[in-house]
């Protein structure tokens, strides 16, 4: 999504920006991964998610001082693609 330069997004999660605690936390409850799914009703977790994330309900997942969030998800066969930016007002 060209949050970094080609190239570096690697030594960044590697140390550690990614996590929770990090300068650019991704997938905090797990993403693709562990928690949705690709596909109609799997996007709308991260929207959820994204909005618990905003509003400081997630415990110990939670990302501190959580100003701005983007759920991104595709649909269909992987040719349909969303994303969403959100922010506190």
């Amino acid at each position: 999504m060209g949050f970094y330069e080609r190239g570096a997004a690697r030594p960044a999660a590697l140390a550690g920006e990614f996590a929770i605690g990090g300068r650019f936390p991704v997938n905090i409850n797990g993403g693709l991964l562990s928690y949705g799914s690709s596909g109609a009703a799997g996007g709308m977790f991260h929207v959820v998610e994204a909005v618990r994330q905003l509003r400081g309900e997630c415990g110990p997942r939670q990302a501190k001082g959580a100003e701005v969030a983007l759920a991104h998800t595709l649909g269909g066969i992987f040719s349909g693609n969303c994303s969403l930016v959100m922010g506190r007002a």
